[in-house]
């Protein structure tokens, strides 16, 4: 189901893939020649709940393996990714180890000043991730926090300002 038609049956089939512990199904759909099938493992692992960002049940910081981590950093290398896989890549870089996502810095902070809202959003969020080591996260919290002031949509505004406070 996660080569499907339809959107939403690809996304759920890639939840369920998360809720029975295949996580090597996930790593290898992130490496899909397809989008879609990126894009849909990345909602598996995010619990993307569509257009309302991240979802209740991510995937656990513990099962946030290097083999993820090297997918994503390539996904978000490639100028010629999906916009689409990207907005997924950074909501799911939320869940990777503090220094995982530092390592990434460099590729996430242009997404942070994106020209489109919910990708700043999502690079907001994947520095989010790093708040679990203070050291790490008070070198990107600044740019965090510059996006939120200058923000003119509410929805990320809003969004980004209620999980900075979680």
């Amino acid at each position: 189901n996660v080569y499907h038609d339809s959107y939403v049956i690809r996304a759920q089939a890639a939840k369920a893939l998360r809720i029975v512990g295949a996580f090597g199904a996930l790593e290898n759909m992130l490496d899909d020649p397809d989008p879609r099938v990126r894009r849909a493992a990345l909602d598996g692992m995010t619990d993307y709940n569509y257009w309302f960002g991240m979802g209740s049940d991510p995937i656990a910081h513990k099962d946030f393996s290097p083999k993820m981590a090297a997918s994503i950093k390539r996904m978000l290398n490639d100028t010629n990714e999906s916009w689409w896989v990207v907005d997924g890549a950074l909501l799911a870089l939320n869940r990777a180890p503090a220094g995982t996502i530092n390592e990434l810095v460099p590729l996430i902070m242009p997404w942070l000043k994106h020209e489109d809202w919910w990708l700043r959003e999502s690079a907001f969020m994947a520095l989010l991730g790093m708040r679990t080591d203070t050291n790490l996260f008070l070198k990107v919290l600044p740019a965090m926090m510059d996006m939120v002031a200058k923000e003119y949509h509410t929805q990320p505004r809003e969004r980004c300002l209620n999980a900075l406070g979680s």
